[in-house]
């Protein structure tokens, strides 16, 4: 839950609470490597205020899997980096 309040054009968020924490990827150093990995991709590849919806809904999936379950994680990273390659070439099509 966020609290937020609007200046003009733009929102300020006064406070919010996490839905999920990931508290797996805090107790195993290699799943934690794993997940900064694949957010540092997001993070290179995102630009600050474009719409990546489809991308934050995939990081968040790929965490989640990560975290929560005992998939191989060169699996799950190969199929993250294909569904990313996928949904950069849908918004390089738009634009």
């Amino acid at each position: 839950m966020c609290f937020t309040r609007e200046v003009g054009d733009t929102y300020h968020i006064n406070s919010c609470e996490p839905i999920e924490v990931f508290y797996n990827l805090r107790i195993d150093l290699d799943k934690l490597q794993y997940a900064a990995y694949i957010t540092k991709i997001v993070e290179d590849i995102t630009n600050e205020n474009d719409s990546s919806y489809n991308i934050l809904q995939l990081l968040l999936n790929t965490l989640y899997t990560i975290s929560e379950t005992d998939m191989d994680k060169e699996l799950v990273l190969a199929i993250f980096k294909i569904r990313l390659l996928s949904l950069i070439r849908i918004y390089s099509k738009c634009n």
